[in-house]
């Protein structure tokens, strides 16, 4: 009997040991010898292994319970973490949060895996201390909370059309401005005027107004002051108030007096004819419609020999001698009344002389040029007289030396009609024809006035000279014949003060230069 009940003792240890994952044994490896001592080491490990299924404990093991702690159900199982409100579970039902498990360490060789602990990363020494308010901090300041306003939302702004397009065109006139002013000061600062443009500003002063007005003085008592309304003189000097009204002078700006004139459009032959195609076109289509409409007479057809047939019918073959001479008349009568037309479109010789000096004073009010040629031989008459002709026709100043060693030709005028006159001179005349003058002309060669020919085919007529002038140095174009030099230079001398163009012609050579 007492065998059996130490075989069912020792039975009991066993399950409970293997339960708990431990053994009873000592350090010293005896086994306890009073019964009381195993039950304290039964509670002992009921109580460890307690503690550490409160610290972690995996979700699909079974957990042990004692016969005191024992979970709300049938199956003696905790709560699944899934059915808590947060992350925490525990298998008595209270609520703590898991710690992440670290890297396992082993404290010694005899510690089994089941029993290492978890520790956690948490400061211990933080754990009781509570985080504080920010209102019992020092530097917090009630207002905040109860001046935080939620920003309102932003309003949608369109630009209006065309702003920043007017922005650009003001920066570009604010650019164009500043550029003028640039150039302005550059010219100025090369043409040496910037100290007197100073002086000119600083001697340029407004005067300050008077205190009394010059056509109010009659009027009041002190020319110093206006003073009191009932003070003055309106009704004594009745004499001087009337119903004439001064007005002041209107003065030009200075750009105006300076503005250059506006240069008519340039048009050309072709452009010319349109526009005189299509004014006469309205011109005519307006006189139809005003004789569709009645307010003028139609025109009788215009009957000619070609369409006389076509016009008069049978008019013309009952009396076809009367109805031609009918016709010749009409065309006679229109043919004289076009040449009346155009006689009394002319322009009287008065008037035509005055057209042509107005326009020879316009061509010299654009700019005065001289020319200067040297001419070989000149004892050809028609030579001369076109020089002479064409040189008073285009209002010219100058003189013709004649002279046995060389002619010189000095001319000054208006630009188009020196442009014209070098062209005659150049290009217009043949300076070795003499075919025209058939008396003196002996196998293209003429005689001199002592008797000696000249052989003409070998003239010629050069330019040495041409520029502009600020005035004339001759007043009128005439011809001189100078046997000497020194006639020739005292003639030029005495005629517009240039014997400088004769010591020119002497040293010029063909082919140089010329300013």
């Amino acid at each position: 009997m007492e065998a059996v009940k130490r075989r069912k003792l020792e039975l009991e240890k066993r399950t409970s040991s293997q339960r708990f994952g431990g053994s009873d044994q000592n350090s010293d490896g005896n086994r306890p010898n009073e019964p009381g001592a195993a039950q304290r080491r039964i509670a002992e490990l009921r109580e460890r292994t307690a503690k550490r299924f409160n610290s972690f404990s995996p979700p699909s093991a079974p957990s042990q319970h004692t016969e005191g702690d024992v979970a709300r159900g049938g199956l003696r199982v905790g709560i699944h973490p899934a059915l808590l409100k947060d992350d925490s579970y525990s298998y008595n039902g209270n609520s703590e949060k898991p710690s992440v498990p670290n890297k396992p360490v082993r404290d010694s060789p005899n510690v089994l895996p089941q029993e290492r602990s978890v520790e956690s990363k948490r400061n211990p020494l933080l754990e009781d201390i509570e985080a504080p308010k920010v209102e019992n901090l020092p530097y917090y300041d009630p207002r905040t909370k109860e001046s935080r306003r939620s920003r309102a939302p932003r309003a949608l702004s369109l630009n209006a059309s065309g702003k920043y397009i007017e922005e650009a065109e003001q920066f570009r006139r604010q650019s164009q401005l500043e550029e003028l002013k640039k150039r302005v000061a550059l010219h100025s600062e090369k043409a040496g005027i910037n100290d007197e443009l100073l002086v000119t500003s600083k001697s340029i002063h407004r005067v300050e107004p008077p205190s009394v007005e010059w056509w109010d003085l009659p009027y009041v008592v002190d020319e110093s002051t206006y003073g009191d309304q009932y003070t003055w003189k309106i009704f004594e000097n009745s004499e001087t108030i009337t119903s004439n009204i001064q007005h002041p002078i209107p003065v030009l700006p200075p750009y105006l007096k300076n503005q250059p004139p506006s240069k008519s459009l340039f048009l050309t032959k072709k452009e010319q004819k349109k526009i005189r195609r299509q004014t006469r076109a309205e011109a005519r289509k307006e006189k139809q419609d005003r004789q569709l409409l009645g307010l003028e007479p139609p025109e009788p057809p215009k009957v000619k020999l070609s369409n006389l047939m076509n016009v008069l019918g049978d008019a013309a073959i009952k009396d076809p001698t009367k109805m031609e001479a009918e016709v010749r008349k009409q065309v006679e009568e229109r043919r004289l009344r076009h040449e009346q037309m155009n006689e009394e479109r002319k322009l009287a010789p008065e008037e035509r002389r005055n057209k042509l000096l107005k326009k020879l004073e316009e061509d010299v009010a654009s700019g005065l040029q001289c020319l200067v040629f040297k001419i070989k031989y000149l004892a050809h008459r028609p030579h001369r007289l076109k020089i002479d002709l064409n040189a008073k026709q285009l209002g010219l100043t100058g003189a013709c030396i004649l002279n046995d060693k060389l002619n010189l030709v000095i001319v000054e005028g208006g630009r188009k009609n020196i442009k014209h006159f070098k062209k005659l001179m150049i290009n217009r005349i043949d300076w070795t024809d003499t075919s025209r003058n058939s008396i003196l002309a002996q196998g293209n060669k003429l005689a001199d006035m002592n008797g000696s020919t000249i052989p003409y085919n070998e003239n010629t007529c050069e330019l040495i000279w041409e520029g502009d002038l600020s005035k004339r140095n001759f007043s009128y174009w005439t011809f001189r014949k100078c046997p000497t030099e020194n006639e020739a230079r005292q003639s030029l001398e005495q005629l517009g003060n240039s014997e400088h163009f004769w010591v020119l012609a002497n040293s010029w050579n063909r082919g140089e230069d010329f300013d």
